[in-house]
């Protein structure tokens, strides 16, 4: 994996580190230039890289709309700047623990989630690099950004924005036919059944899943053709947004 993803520093970069966060870049294709400044602890593993490796794309795209859907409309955060990386398996004595996001919900805005609050959503199977190899998940790190939305429509546009500046971990809206029509569409099912399911549990309104793909799909259009953003209020302890 790392051979494939800085081929030309790989070897120094494994002398000099042991610790490697692998970021998992559905949104992006790796387009040549320097790669001498990544390492292990900022690993890079872009859209091509991972399909040469053949992981299992389609069901990270949907782990991530899953993991989405649960902050957006149960946690209600917008999951601004989180990062989704690679990562074994977190071993719990608790069932079904890997897939609930109470405990964020109810955290104070600027708590540290360095320590004990790192959530993963549980893929619908185990991922399987190759045979033999350890089985793989996806974990979300760096809450810090992340600021509450409202319940409604307003809510809807400010997550959905806050996924476009998080630009290049999820896929991007395609249409039928594109090259990565599939990768979006597991993204975007995955979303819609698991925000279904919250919003009908949590008894609000059955559209604001929907309204948020529509945004999203909105908002990368509007990014592609360089028109400015919606802008949204944040909280007073949400550290502020990147340009």
């Amino acid at each position: 994996m790392i051979d494939h993803a800085i081929p030309k520093h790989a070897e120094s970069a494994k002398q000099l580190e042991t610790d490697c966060i692998a970021r998992v870049y559905l949104g992006k294709y790796r387009t040549g230039g320097n790669a001498a400044h990544y390492s292990l602890k900022n690993l890079p593993l872009w859209l091509n890289v991972l399909q040469e490796l053949q992981m299992p794309t389609n069901e990270y795209a949907a782990t991530m709309g899953q993991t989405l859907a649960l902050l957006h409309w149960a946690a209600e955060i917008d999951a601004n700047d989180v990062e989704f990386v690679l990562g074994s398996p977190r071993q719990l004595s608790e069932p079904g623990l890997m897939s609930k996001v109470e405990t964020i919900a109810r955290l104070r805005y600027n708590t540290s989630t360095r320590l004990g609050y790192g959530m993963q959503q549980e893929p619908s199977q185990d991922l399987v690099i190759d045979e033999g190899s350890q089985i793989s998940s996806l974990w979300i790190l760096d809450f810090d950004c992340c600021d509450a939305i409202t319940m409604d429509v307003t809510g809807a546009e400010k997550a959905a924005v806050a996924v476009v500046r998080n630009d290049p971990y999820t896929p991007k809206p395609c249409q039928l036919g594109d090259h990565d029509y599939e990768l979006w569409k597991a993204f975007k099912d995955a979303y819609l059944a698991k925000g279904a399911q919250v919003v009908e549990l949590r008894r609000l309104d059955k559209d604001l899943p929907e309204v948020f793909i529509q945004r999203l799909e909105l908002f990368f259009q509007m990014k592609k053709e360089g028109k400015e953003l919606p802008k949204f209020h944040r909280g007073p302890f949400c550290a502020p947004l990147s340009q």
